[in-house]
């Protein structure tokens, strides 16, 4: 299988005071794939998961991508 063009990240942002810094949490849902021959990404979300509001697809890091492949 070829290595994933990005990650897929759904982000949620908490709801705290102003007194609180606000802090985002980064889950990571699955990964996507550039097709060979047209424009356009194929989004494979990890098996069973519900994933609801903001996507982010990021480049895997090379780190990342050697680790993935041992």
């Amino acid at each position: 299988m070829s290595k994933p063009t990005f990650n897929v990240y759904v982000t949620e942002e908490t709801d705290l005071t102003s007194e609180v810094e606000k802090k985002t949490y980064w889950t990571k849902v699955g990964v996507a794939f550039r097709h060979k021959e047209k424009p356009g990404l194929n989004i494979l979300l990890t098996h069973g998961i519900a994933v609801s509001g903001k996507l982010v697809l990021l480049e895997p890091k090379e780190e990342a991508v050697s680790a993935q492949a041992e």
